[in-house]
């Protein structure tokens, strides 16, 4: 076996990753974006700089991220602190009793809870609606 120069380039699951060196336990390459690979992945050849001309025409229209995707993702324990967030929020406003959905929704909207994070943990909590007045409307309404 020939010894590898480093850093090279591998791919894995179709992504171009750089590989750094060798782990201190000498089993397994390391990586800088794909943490530890093993040692018989193949070497590609390094990727070529694209010609400026494209490289200019990247930078013109240039992809701008909008909504959901500008914020970074949540870790497990920050999951963790929304969703206990949004369950203890609506056990507080069931507390003295029913209370209209209309009611919730403003208060949800005033407080600045999520909409979506209070309806998951009324699934958790298992709270139940019933509907009291009116007449049905909305999808498969009749």
């Amino acid at each position: 076996m020939s010894k590898r120069q480093f850093p090279f380039f591998t791919r894995i699951g179709g992504r171009l990753v750089k590989v750094t060196g060798l782990h201190w336990s000498g089993r397994f390459y390391e990586s800088e974006d794909a943490g530890l690979l093993p040692l018989h992945i193949t070497p590609v050849d390094a990727p070529q700089a694209p010609p400026a001309f494209l490289q200019q025409a990247a930078i013109e229209g240039e992809a701008t991220l909008r909504g959901c995707f500008k914020q970074k993702r949540l870790t497990p324990r920050e999951r963790a602190q929304r969703a206990q967030s949004a369950e203890i929020w609506l056990i507080s406003a069931l507390y003295h009793g029913p209370v209209y959905a209309r009611e919730i929704q403003r208060r949800i909207k005033d407080e600045g809870q999520s909409k979506w994070g209070v309806w998951r943990a009324k699934k958790r909590l298992g709270v139940i609606s019933i509907k009291v007045w009116g007449t049905w409307q909305g999808h498969g309404a009749r």
